[in-house]
């Protein structure tokens, strides 16, 4: 495909150069080059219900024949690696779940876990189970458990309000146990105070792997973390490009057109890029 009609059908380009740079490496130096995905959002359209989630079988086989063609394709999810797995279901993918707390490796099926957050797993979950469930329930808010992550899920509530306040009580009483906290579309998460992110899961690959170019694809606050590993690694000389594509959609945060070279248009924009790598 032409360079200007590739960059044209990924959508609206802040900076197609980039875009151009990666598409051209992807062609010409394939295994050099690395491909992150997000999942929910990105690859997979948002859903009321995590569980309802589903990654359309064209792009499965989409990212199933890039994982044959590029140094790695890795999904990079807030979900557990294994989840992640199931829910895009291409077995020569990278997964690393948890915003990065932990890796599955595709040729060994074993999951690789940050030592530290074993500790913090039991005082997690303790903090959720104590919270009123008969309250959670009253508000639309739902529980996800992700191990060592829990998860506080309010979209859908009838009143969203309430909800965002029973939220913001939780919130508060879980920094004061010494919890981290992270918010996204409708989701508060409560994690361990141990640093884990998705801009440290993709420098670890990108070293791991040894690649040169490395695109990363997200909707979401915790993809730019992974945007700001992308850039740090090419200014120091490790990446020749990096390439950060955001997905648009009506809860896109602010901030992820303003840091996004590229941006596509929902998870279709995402199946359509695809296609032209």
């Amino acid at each position: 495909m032409p360079p200007d009609e590739s960059a044209s059908a990924t959508g609206a380009a802040a900076n197609p150069a980039v875009l151009q740079q990666w598409l051209t490496a992807a062609r010409e130096t394939p295994k050099r080059c690395a491909l992150f995905c997000d999942v929910d959002g990105t690859l997979a359209p948002v859903v009321p219900r995590a569980e309802q989630a589903m990654v359309p079988l064209e792009v499965s086989r989409l990212l199933g024949r890039l994982s044959a063609q590029l140094g790695v394709v890795a999904c990079v999810s807030g979900r557990t690696a294994a989840d992640a797995k199931r829910l895009v279901g291409v077995g020569g993918v990278v997964y690393a779940g948890a915003h990065g707390a932990e890796l599955l490796n595709p040729a060994t099926g074993e999951i690789e876990r940050t030592p530290e957050l074993e500790a913090w797993r039991e005082p997690v979950q303790k903090f959720v189970s104590a919270l009123d469930q008969t309250e959670l329930r009253r508000n639309g808010v739902r529980l996800e458990d992700k191990d060592f992550i829990q998860a506080l899920h309010w979209r859908g509530a009838e009143e969203p309000d309430l909800a965002e306040e029973l939220i913001e009580e939780i919130r508060t009483a879980a920094v004061a146990e010494g919890f981290e906290i992270h918010r996204g579309r409708m989701v508060l998460e409560i994690r361990p105070p141990v640093e884990f992110d998705k801009g440290v899961a993709v420098t670890r690959m990108i070293r791991r792997y040894a690649v040169q170019h490395a695109a990363y694809v997200g909707d979401d606050m915790t993809d730019l973390d992974a945007f700001d590993a992308l850039r740090a690694l090419h200014r120091e000389g490790t990446l020749a490009s990096a390439l950060c594509i955001g997905v648009s959609s009506e809860e896109q945060p602010d901030r992820l057109a303003a840091s996004a070279d590229v941006m596509v248009d929902g998870p279709r924009g995402v199946t359509e890029l695809l296609k032209t790598i």
